[in-house]
């Protein structure tokens, strides 16, 4: 007679969904290294320009960027770099290095090794759209900025009344609502240019437990 139908279940079902896994996480390893390769070659670097220049803050703010050079992951050179708000330009600096490392952000840290401006040009204080000021007086994040060097700053008369020349040097830090900043800035005197000034700061506040202590030198010459 006809022999009976036996049906036998698969049982490897679960190493086949395992194997499947590891391939698709396999495929999604190798396609965000491809990313993170691609993002320090010449497109790669000239698509993240574009992708700032296409931004706008809630208060008005743009960042325009000519190009980019060296790794997005690291230390790279801006160059023609010029900040915007509704009025139009207000800062411009031609070169400007950052040594960073954004991969922090992603536990809520910004870790800025150094950030050099050999010279810079501030045409007038901005005027940013008003914004909802909600929540803590200090991000819920940690900043680090390690060494802040401008060599040369102008100053137009604008925002003074007198052109000016400056050179600041600096770090900020702040983590578990502290913030711990250290500047110190000079104001070069020459033909045409009201300087002479030094300053010498460092400041420490706990906001939350109403603690604020500064120590302040400044050394500024007459008118």
């Amino acid at each position: 007679g006809p022999m009976p139908l036996r049906i036998v279940p698969r049982r490897n079902w679960g190493r086949r969904l395992l194997i499947g896994l590891g391939g698709f996480i396999g495929l999604l390893l190798v396609a965000l290294l491809s990313a993170y390769v691609w993002l320090n070659t010449d497109s790669g670097r000239a698509f993240v320009a574009r992708q700032l220049r296409a931004m706008t803050f809630a208060n008005g703010l743009k960042i325009d960027i000519g190009r980019i050079d060296g790794s997005i992951f690291g230390r790279m050179a801006i160059h023609d770099l010029a900040l915007r708000d509704p009025r139009g330009r207000f800062f411009a600096a031609p070169d400007v290095t950052l040594d960073w490392r954004p991969l922090a952000y992603l536990g809520k840290h910004i870790d800025i090794k150094a950030l050099a401006v050999p010279s810079a040009h501030l045409y007038r204080m901005p005027q940013f759209k008003p914004t909802p000021s909600t929540g803590p007086l200090l991000p819920d994040l940690d900043i680090d900025l390690d060494r802040l060097t401008v060599e040369r700053l102008r100053i137009d008369p604008p925002i003074t009344g007198k052109r000016h020349l400056v050179a600041l040097s600096g770090s900020i830090h702040i983590a578990g609502g502290r913030a711990q900043v250290k500047a110190d800035g000079r104001a070069i005197a020459a033909p045409g240019i009201a300087g002479g000034d030094r300053l010498a700061l460092t400041f420490d506040a706990v906001p939350k437990a109403n603690k604020l202590n500064i120590d302040l030198k400044l050394n500024a010459p007459g008118d």
